[in-house]
């Protein structure tokens, strides 16, 4: 079984929320510090590999970051953490992890297209599964115009893009309108979204040209009895349904949501 949504803590997203920078507002604000120091790390992940035991391969990322010289360096400490977990995991539990890599897309208005393509160069394209795009915690930038550049490489590449957008209600529908224009652009993007969607399945009709079924992944713990709507073909004829749980960011409930898509497969 594989978790689509993993999320790994490196030494530079616990620096820059000690420091407060204050071009990573969104950071600061979401992550408490106190939740991602070592020990409590290494607990949660520990209790994870334990409770859910039919996972056995991870879509591993971190978090976005505005500042670049600190965005090339989490994106390296991620792939390192992830060999650090691995290796944990096979000496303690006698586990071994599979991980997929996703990789930051960067803020358009702090890294340009060339920095990111020549970083990209360097990366092992057999370990990587896609990239991901917060828009919501990027600074002066547009979504998803500023982004267009960068989709076409993703496009071109044939990996997913995995993207989170705020629920319609909190933001008058801008996000979902603009998730629209960017799948309209883009048909042949293989779209992954967290928290199922947002609720985008309620809007199937506006998905027409999709040459590509969408992924809606679980990570929405307030939200899991969606998973009975979407039994219903007529609401998930554009979509596949893949388990994500965003740990350790989902307030602890990673095994709710591992249970809840066990009984949801279960019932397909």
């Amino acid at each position: 079984m594989i978790d689509y949504e993993f999320r790994l803590v490196t030494p530079t997203i616990r620096e820059l929320i000690k420091k407060k920078l204050k071009t990573e507002k969104y950071l600061i604000e979401k992550i408490p510090a106190k939740h991602i120091t070592k020990e409590n790390l290494k607990k949660l992940n520990f209790e994870y590999f334990k409770k859910l035991k039919k996972v056995s391969s991870i879509v591993y990322r971190s978090l976005p970051i505005n500042n670049v010289q600190s965005y090339f360096k989490n994106e390296n400490e991620t792939l390192v953490e992830f060999l650090r977990l691995k290796k944990d995991l096979r000496e303690k539990y006698k586990k071994n992890i599979i991980g997929k890599r996703v990789i930051q897309i960067p803020n358009p208005s702090k890294v340009s297209l060339s920095k990111f393509k020549n970083y990209l160069s360097k990366v092992k394209k057999n370990d990587l599964w896609g990239y991901e795009l917060i828009p919501m915690w990027h600074s002066n930038v547009r979504f998803p115009e500023d982004y267009y550049d960068f989709f076409k490489i993703i496009q071109k590449s044939k990996k997913n893009l995995s993207i989170e957008i705020n629920f319609a209600h909190k933001d008058n529908f801008s996000e979902f309108f603009n998730l629209f224009k960017l799948i309209k652009k883009f048909p042949r993007l293989k779209i992954t979204l967290s928290k199922l969607g947002s609720g985008l399945f309620l809007y199937n009709n506006f998905l027409l040209n999709l040459k590509y079924k969408i992924n809606l992944m679980s990570s929405a713990p307030k939200s899991l009895h969606w998973l009975d709507i979407l039994k219903h073909k007529k609401f998930s004829s554009s979509f596949y349904i893949k388990f994500g749980s965003d740990h350790p960011f989902n307030g602890n409930s990673s095994k709710k949501i591992y249970d809840e898509f066990l009984k949801f497969e279960n019932r397909r």
